[in-house]
């Protein structure tokens, strides 16, 4: 993972609490460092994507699995962070909060280890609709976006930030 990277991760994260705690300024300056990291990673990739090879190295790597990859990324990561500052928000302890999100966050992980299904029955599809690593393993991680991946990364991630928004209102008013 490079610093712009972990810089547009900060970014984000920065940007998502300061909202929520409705501190616009600290909101505006983590959206702007956002930008910025985002501004830097389309200066460094567009070369790549616009003549389809690497901007200092010269070989024939397909860059649409990099591409759709750094997409799922995103967007699973911002599902994963939503949970988490959901149970963040509904729990007091941090120590709590930390292994209740990191249960869930192994709901989405846990298709990995299920036993050998049918493709065609009804279990396996469940399972591969929730499990992370199988959408990288097999649409991702091969240049395809596959919407019901996108879909569920972010209904997941919008629904965990509206309850969140909803459960420090809920607080303040207590």
């Amino acid at each position: 993972m490079s610093l712009v990277e972990i810089g547009l991760c900060a970014g984000l994260v920065t940007f998502v609490i300061c909202l929520i705690g409705r501190q616009t300024s600290l909101a505006l300056a983590g959206l702007v460092f956002t930008l910025v990291c985002i501004g830097v990673n389309v200066v460094l990739l567009w070369p790549m994507v616009q003549r389809g090879e690497w901007w200092i190295v010269h070989c024939n790597i397909d860059p649409w699995p990099i591409i759709t990859t750094y997409i799922g990324l995103a967007l699973a990561g911002a599902m994963f962070l939503a949970i988490g500052l959901l149970v963040s928000s509904l729990v007091t302890s941090q120590m709590i909060a930390a292994i209740v999100s990191l249960f869930i966050g192994l709901l989405f992980i846990g298709g990995m280890w299920s036993p050998e299904l049918d493709t065609s029955e009804l279990p396996y599809k469940l399972v591969f609709f929730f499990s992370v690593p199988m959408h990288f393993e097999r649409h991702f991680a091969r240049g395809l976006i596959d919407t019901r991946h996108l879909v569920l990364y972010g209904s997941v991630a919008l629904f965990g930030l509206f309850l969140t928004v909803r459960s420090l209102e809920s607080r303040r008013w207590r």
